[in-house]
């Protein structure tokens, strides 16, 4: 008979045991929930201050999220967008170009804009024309390549850039034409200039 209160006293504490272990189980599962909640809402804000020129909180909010996530997907495109438009091309250029095969199109036109900031007009012109290859209606794109264009000497190609901008700009077309007015004739090329004045 005494054999039985030490069956159940062990088994008791077999018991208890187990529930710690699954209440430790539950507690760290809660944290790494929490931990990926706040690595997205990281991310998000980021986003968010690089979508509404704030290139610096970005900076900061993306430093928070390699703490917490260094391996997550996108993020050193996210860190190099934020260096490009922070007015660290260099440095921005190195992590977008880190990026690789993973690098989006808007990522792609960020890196063209830090080649054209550093001077390197044939990249630059390189990443575009890809980009546009890939999705001829991005007109953000066929006017970052007009610019570098005509920045390098090509007011032919320019013209034929804002031409392809001008057939997807939709709402944005008046800024289109302007834009390319505006620097056509800074240019001297008042005649091509002609062509975009509504």
């Amino acid at each position: 008979m005494k054999s039985k209160p030490v069956v159940v006293v062990a088994a008791l504490l077999l018991l208890g045991g187990g529930a710690v272990f699954i209440g430790s189980q539950v507690l760290e599962r809660r944290a790494l929930d929490d931990q990926a909640r706040r690595a997205d809402e990281l991310e998000y804000a980021a986003r968010w201050d690089l979508d509404h020129g704030q290139p610096q909180q970005a900076l900061e909010k993306l430093k928070g999220l390699a703490a917490i996530d260094p391996a997550r997907k996108g993020l050193t495109a996210l860190e190099g967008r934020a260096l490009v438009s922070n007015g660290s091309a260099a440095d921005g250029a190195n992590k977008l170009q880190q990026a690789g095969a993973s690098l989006d199109l808007e990522g792609s036109e960020y890196l063209a804009v830090a080649h054209s900031q550093l001077g390197r007009l044939a990249e630059a012109k390189a990443v575009l024309e890809g980009v546009v290859a890939k999705d001829a209606s991005r007109v953000s794109a066929w006017r970052r390549l007009a610019q570098v264009r005509l920045t390098s000497g090509d007011t032919a190609g320019a013209v034929d850039a804002w031409s392809e901008a001008l057939k997807h700009a939709g709402p944005d077309e008046a800024a289109v034409r302007a834009e390319a007015t505006t620097l056509l004739t800074q240019a001297g090329k008042a005649d091509e200039a002609k062509r975009f004045t509504p």
